[in-house]
């Protein structure tokens, strides 16, 4: 019997399955404050938004204290180097299918170094600014935001879109995630893979 290794620690796991969940209702009850599809459940969809946003920024906190301070300290697993520019062709070619062998480029290819260890957290914290500057009672304490970005039409369409970039990364995330390594989608429930 194969002898197991520990591919995601248990914090990584909580982390990125409350991460998921957080952002599922945000989707849900954003979606719902921007066009209502049933009635009288304006305020609790509110609440719902709110508490997922503030969960999703407490998480991303814990994410990376734990990545710098944390038993793991993966940090260096996120960091871009000047390799991981000729990995990038070389992970984008496989993608496109031209090429049927997976380069061998680390835990975590560049595109996804550079998607959840860079862009996603600085999308995260331009959302809630965007979402404080949009909601009645913050409005005053982010109105430089909104007076940044030419105005509050222009807020809720940066927040609109800004849920879509999330929206199509994790779509292409779960894609890549079954369709590329069935395997390690696993690994993110169990947390242990055979040693090869």
């Amino acid at each position: 019997m194969a002898r197991m290794v520990e591919e995601h620690p248990l914090p990584a796991r909580v982390m990125h399955w409350i991460h998921l969940l957080c952002m599922g209702g945000l989707a849900i009850s954003g979606w719902y404050i921007h066009r209502p599809f049933f009635g009288g459940g304006m305020g609790i969809m509110r609440w719902v938004h709110f508490i997922c946003m503030y969960v999703v920024l407490i998480n991303l906190v814990t994410r990376i204290y734990w990545a710098f301070l944390g038993a793991a300290r993966d940090w260096h697993e996120f960091s871009l180097r000047p390799r991981d520019i000729r990995n990038t062709v070389k992970i984008v070619v496989y993608y496109l299918f031209i090429k049927r062998e997976h380069p061998e480029v680390g835990k975590y290819n560049p595109p996804q170094k550079l998607i959840y260890g860079w862009l996603w957290p600085l999308l995260l914290i331009f959302q809630a600014i965007s979402g404080f500057a949009l909601y009645g009672p913050t409005a005053d304490y982010f109105a430089w935001f909104t007076v940044w970005v030419g105005g509050l039409a222009h807020v809720r369409l940066i927040h609109y879109m800004t849920m879509w970039a999330f929206i199509i990364t994790v779509a292409l995330h779960v894609y890549l995630s079954l369709a590329e390594d069935f395997k390690s989608f696993l690994y993110m429930f169990f947390g242990v893979r055979p040693e090869e």
